[in-house]
């Protein structure tokens, strides 16, 4: 394949991505428009008129602007990658430097900032225009600035490691340098399951212990009942970011933790909390979060295979400008131009995990001996969070990895 196909083939690619995400936003959109006047039956008297009003208004004005920022989107990418910016950028850097793992690591560094401040117009304008609109924005520009500061220094302690090792195997272990790569990358991520809860996630957020009392026994006679062990039950401050609300276990063995939203406790009833958790343990209990980490490490040294066959592939490095068989410009080529190549990886995904959210409820439905206080849980949440209640179907099946709440009530009360 020559370098004119390979554009043809990547351009064409890109345009079906585009078309295929428009389309499916503007089904979506038209969806709500159809129902913005009634209510929907199942919600009929719960929620009110006012709040689906919000709804219809938040949902499509989230639409209207993501169709107008993957537009953007695409354009950038389309011109970072075909106009030889990315070469230049490593021709300057290689003034700096001929060391092949320094370079590289400036080049992916170069190129991930530059990528960052052309999407932090959007960031901005969702967070403090969209969200701040709505009422769920809670952070000021002071708290963005120190937010944005944590996280290029542990992207760079990070990313500087994995990217070290990654070079290294690469110029020093031969043929079979994905493979070394593949067991490397394996055990970081093992190591950053085991410490993320207690040394990561309290960088950005503070998690304090459930105070004794009526919710804490409830929750944890739920977990004894289930015979699922965890290390503690903690509040995390996300009322000082936003007024979304969630729940979520966190870590592996002994440092596996519950973790709720404070906005969550709020929001929501003891009896409420229990169906959340009981949900988050079915996970567990059906294995899903066995399945996903099983998964993601079997498909570790699939990419990596894949990016060995590709390292001298000539076109991909000369389609876009760069010097062919570099070790950086390979992962951010790859990087780059991965979503029209990957797109159908998505809806599959999300396929099986909108199967095990079901797997998940049925279980919180059977250990509680109900599904009354899930229903309700998934009800509340909705209405707080101005979840779209009538999305339509393609969409869903598309990007949702979550059921539509819809679909989850009425499985609900079909497993009676």
């Amino acid at each position: 394949m020559n370098q004119t196909l390979f554009l043809t083939i990547y351009i064409t690619l890109l345009t079906i991505e585009y078309l295929t995400l428009t389309t499916l936003t503007i089904l979506n959109m038209n969806s709500v428009i159809k129902n913005r006047n009634d209510i929907p039956k199942l919600f009929s008297g719960i929620i009110s008129k006012e709040n689906y009003t919000n709804n219809v208004k938040y949902t499509l004005t989230k639409e209207h602007f993501s169709i107008l920022h993957l537009t953007l989107s695409t354009i950038t990418t389309a011109l970072l990658l075909l106009t030889g910016v990315l070469g230049m950028v490593e021709n300057y850097l290689r003034m700096m430097t001929t060391d092949k793992i320094i370079l590289g690591l400036l080049f992916v560094a170069t190129v991930s900032v530059l990528l960052a401040i052309i999407e932090l117009p959007f960031s901005l304008y969702s967070t403090f225009v969209i969200e701040e609109r709505y009422g769920f924005n809670k952070m000021t520009f002071k708290s963005l600035l120190s937010d944005m500061t944590k996280q290029i220094i542990l992207s760079a302690i990070l990313g500087g490691i994995i990217l070290s090792a990654l070079f290294l195997f690469m110029d020093k272990t031969g043929d079979v340098w994905w493979l070394w790569s593949s067991l490397f990358f394996i055990s970081f991520q093992l190591i950053l399951l085991i410490i993320y809860p207690s040394l990561i996630a309290p960088i950005f957020n503070k998690f304090s212990p459930l105070e004794d009392g009526e919710l804490k026994n409830e929750l944890e006679e739920l977990s004894n009942k289930a015979n699922f062990k965890i290390s503690g039950i903690f509040i995390m401050d996300g009322s000082k970011r936003s007024g979304h609300s969630n729940a979520y276990f966190t870590g592996i063995g002994k440092n596996r933790r519950i973790v709720l939203y404070d906005t969550l406790i709020e929001s929501l009833s003891t009896n409420e909390l229990c169906s959340v958790l009981a949900h988050e343990i079915g996970h567990w209990k059906k294995g899903h979060i066995t399945k996903r980490i099983l998964t993601t490490f079997l498909t570790v040294p699939v990419i990596f295979y894949i990016l060995s066959l590709a390292i001298g592939y000539t076109p991909l490095y000369s389609s876009f400008g760069m010097i062919p068989g570099t070790y950086h410009g390979l992962l951010i080529i790859l990087t780059m131009i991965s979503g029209p190549f990957t797109i159908l990886i998505t809806p599959i995904s999300n396929y099986i995990s909108r199967k095990h959210e079901f797997e998940a409820d049925n279980f919180a439905m059977e250990i509680l001996g109900n599904k009354c206080e899930l229903t309700s849980a998934l009800i509340s949440l909705s209405k707080e969070n101005l979840s779209n209640l009538t999305p339509h179907p393609s969409y869903s099946a598309f990007h949702y990895s979550h059921p539509p709440v819809a679909e989850r009530i009425k499985k609900l009360n079909n497993n009676i």
